[in-house]
């Protein structure tokens, strides 16, 4: 397959954006999840409230109060993301787009690897 033959990144992207937020959805408070109708890249890339970025949760659907709790570990928007590049999707699809951005995430990846700690992976 030749790199003409292939799709772009961003229609790859578009076209399984609906499975992509569908995966983490549970992960919503529900008046976001509420939401979660007709959903594309641009809605997707939109998102920035602090429950899709910073893991915060509104225990509101859980009980009678309206407290908030932030979850530390998990940040929605980001899972979103990084589940673009699961088999069969871009890394898949877009074979020209991913050997080309491999030598700058390669690079990134070399200069992080002194801040970030192998072990916990």
């Amino acid at each position: 397959m030749t790199s003409r033959d292939e799709e772009p990144v961003v229609d790859v992207m578009d076209s399984v954006c609906a499975a992509v937020i569908d995966k983490w959805s549970h992960l919503l408070p529900s008046s976001e999840r509420a939401a979660l109708q007709n959903v594309d890249l641009q809605w997707l890339s939109e998102r920035s409230s602090s429950v899709w970025t910073s893991g915060v949760i509104d225990d509101n659907s859980n009980k009678g109060n309206a407290t908030t709790t932030t979850s530390s570990s998990f940040d929605v928007w980001s899972a979103c993301l990084c589940s673009f590049l699961e088999k069969d999707r871009v890394t898949s699809r877009c074979l020209s787009a991913t050997a080309n951005a491999w030598t700058i995430v390669f690079t990134r990846l070399n200069s992080l690897y002194i801040v970030v700690e192998p072990t916990y992976v």
